[in-house]
């Protein structure tokens, strides 16, 4: 070999050392930021750890790798450390779960009564896969619901990630039974150029959050209210209308509509008829009728129905069928008791 062959050789050894050590240099300054983020994160959830009520909170991470069987057990082990811990916790777990679950977790009606949820959820993403059902079934298991498709902002169950695989609804919110009541709104994000997954924005109505009262307007029935003192003018004027009329319906339908009509103009008359109005209330503008009494006897009933959930007996079965009558029959009352309430004031 020529000495200009063994120095075009060198140089190009030399080159291929640059182009190395180039790329060591890269990694390295990578390898330094993400320290550099890693740490941050970490100081900041510390901060925040340290500034939240350990009763009421705790952050709770996750490796995103699907939920496989093994991230099952894993979170499991988390969700039964935190129900068996803290009584009384209002939990929210969201993030990236690679995992389709369509349009499963529709709950019953009175677990949103009260809410400003939907019970049944619909979703754009119909796919169910088998992470998927894994996922609905040990969040079910917990008393979990998800958020996705419930609201009002988010009615369809807009798609939260776009790929080259496809759009799919993998980006989801879930509570457990006690926030659902303080949960205000719920949306996808408008799409960020830089990720394919939408963020979910979920807005809570907690102590010293809560917004005023705004104005709220209810429909109230037509009523009779009966006068002892206009009974014999009551009766005269029915006579006179009756006789007046000299109609002989024949037909049954036709008879009894126009004796409303007499009995309702005789009333209107004596100022014991009080026809359908709307009024404005200073109320909530959700159900104004739901109290605290109200919110207790929900909460007993989803207890019931959790622990039916995980055990199905009929001991637990008739436990639940129970406390669902009575709190049905409860805010029956309690709606007809507030209706009357303010027709009368």
């Amino acid at each position: 070999m020529g000495s200009n062959d063994r120095a075009e050789a060198n140089q190009l050894n030399s080159d291929k050392l640059d182009q190395i050590l180039a790329k060591l240099d890269k990694l390295d300054t990578l390898e330094a930021k993400i320290d550099h983020v890693s740490s941050t994160l970490r100081e900041d959830l510390g901060k925040m750890e340290h500034r939240l009520d350990a009763q009421s909170a705790r952050i709770v991470s996750l490796e995103r790798q699907g939920f496989t069987e093994e991230r099952n057990v894993e979170f499991r082990e988390y969700l039964q450390l935190l129900e068996e811990q803290y009584v009384g916790l209002r939990i929210i777990i969201g993030g990236d779960w690679n995992s389709r679950i369509g349009e499963l977790n529709s709950g019953l009606e009175e677990l949103y009564e009260g809410t400003n949820l939907m019970d049944s959820r619909c979703s754009r993403d119909k796919t169910v896969n088998s992470l998927g059902e894994r996922l609905v079934d040990t969040m079910e298991y917990f008393g979990m619901y998800v958020i996705n498709g419930r609201s009002c902002h988010d009615s369809h169950g807009e798609f939260t990630s776009f790929s080259h695989n496809g759009m799919s609804v993998i980006d989801q919110v879930w509570v457990n039974t006690l926030t659902l009541e303080v949960v205000s709104h719920f949306r996808i994000s408008p799409f960020s150029a830089a990720s394919d997954h939408e963020p979910c924005l979920l807005e809570l109505a907690l102590e010293g959050d809560i917004p005023s009262p705004v104005p709220f307007s209810v429909l109230l029935q037509p009523k009779f209210k009966w006068v002892s003192q206009t009974r014999k003018a009551y009766q005269e004027a029915l006579s006179g209308k009756i006789l007046s009329s000299g109609n002989v319906w024949g037909d049954p339908s036709m008879a009894y509509e126009e004796w409303k009509i007499i009995i309702r103009d005789c009333a209107k008359a004596l100022g014991m008829y009080f026809p359908a109005k709307w009024k404005n209330l200073s109320i909530p503008c959700h159900n104004y009728w739901f109290n605290s009494d109200c919110a207790t006897k929900r909460y007993e009933m989803r207890r019931a129905h959790r622990k039916l959930k995980r055990n199905y007996c009929s001991e637990l079965l008739t436990d639940y069928v129970t406390r669902r009558r009575q709190y049905k029959r409860f805010i029956k009352q309690r709606k007809k008791n507030t209706s009357t309430y303010y027709a009368n004031h």
